[in-house]
């Protein structure tokens, strides 16, 4: 059996109150580098070999507080910390905007049908899930019987974790209203048998 937990970032320090997506100085704030800390003792009871991250500034000061606090230093060097961009935010011509516009623009929708994002490239849910699901499937064989973790982003991990899960995404529907939206500094725990199908799901720290 395979473990997988898709980690996501703490809360971060967002006083324009915009959206960040892939904005790099995005920091996390007190409270979530606080979140991350508190959550090292329940990974270092594990053994996890490695932490991927998408390479997002919240995200690396996330890894970075997890790596320190799971592994020694002599286990750290043994260890794998890598970033890919296949864990990044989605991208979208929207980034930066202010929530309560972005909200006002879409309607209640998620971003991935504004008229504003198709017409300027921006990422549809099956372009996130399919990058997301390539990384993924290559770490299940690269990791097989092991435990690691995937520090990513809400809409990247919602969006794998409910089609693996069989749950239809409607777009016309935002993420955060649909099954269970992953919150800042929560986890979900996948467990995968040795054909890499999932087989057991968990939310964590919700």
């Amino acid at each position: 059996m395979t473990t997988i937990f898709l980690q996501r970032h703490g809360i971060y320090s967002n006083p324009r109150n915009i959206m960040p997506l892939r904005m790099p100085d995005i920091s996390l704030a007190i409270q979530g580098i606080k979140q991350i800390k508190e959550l090292c003792p329940f990974y270092k009871e594990l053994e996890i070999s490695a932490i991927y991250a998408s390479p997002i500034n919240r995200i690396l000061e996330t890894v970075d507080i997890l790596q320190y606090g799971i592994w020694e230093d002599e286990e750290r060097n043994e260890k794998k910390v890598d970033v890919s961009l296949d864990l990044i935010e989605p991208y979208s011509p929207l980034q930066g905007l202010r929530i309560d516009e972005y909200y006002k623009l879409n309607n209640g929708t998620t971003m991935y049908v504004s008229e504003e994002h198709i017409a300027a490239g921006g990422e549809t849910l099956d372009s996130v899930y399919t990058r997301m699901n390539k990384f993924i499937s290559s770490k299940l064989k690269e990791h097989k019987n092991e435990s690691f973790i995937i520090c990513s982003h809400g809409d990247p991990m919602m969006i794998y974790s409910m089609k693996k899960r069989s749950i239809e995404i409607d777009p016309n529907v935002s993420l955060h209203k649909q099954a269970n939206f992953i919150p800042m500094g929560g986890a979900m725990k996948l467990k995968f048998d040795d054909a890499n199908e999932l087989v057991d799901f968990e939310e964590l720290n919700y």
